[in-house]
This record gives C-alpha cells, structure tokens and sequence, in this order.
C-alpha cells in the first residue's frame, strides 16, 4: 500500500520534473529569441539617429528630388 503509494509520488514527480525542464528550455528559447530581436531594434535604431544626425547637418535645399 504505501509502497504503491510512494511509486505513484515518484512517477509524478519525475513527470512534473520533465515538464519543469521543457518549459525551461521553451523559455529560454523565447528569450534568445527576444534577445535578438532586441540587438536588431538596437540596431536599428542606431542606424536611424545616424540618418537623422546626418540630415540635420546637411544644409536647407540640398537634397536632391527624386521627381
């Protein structure tokens, strides 16, 4: 009796175990995958305050149109 017991405690903590460590490794995924996307933004967001630091320096009326 308690030793089916105990049989049945450890097969569910050995299942509860496996799940924990699926969602680790489903969570650290995310996070890679949030952290890349995040370098990209940085990215990103660099190369536009370049332009835009770029464009404020240029003098009124030297752009040329595409038109």
């Amino acid at each position: 009796m308690a030793a089916d017991e105990a049989s049945v405690n450890v097969a569910t903590v050995a299942s509860a175990a496996e799940e924990l460590g699926s969602s680790i490794q489903e969570i650290a995924r995310q996070v890679s995958g949030s952290s890349r996307l995040a370098r990209t933004a940085v990215s990103e967001a660099t190369e536009a305050a370049s332009l835009v630091q770029d464009l404020s320096q240029a003098p009124f009326g030297s752009a040329t149109s595409s038109e």
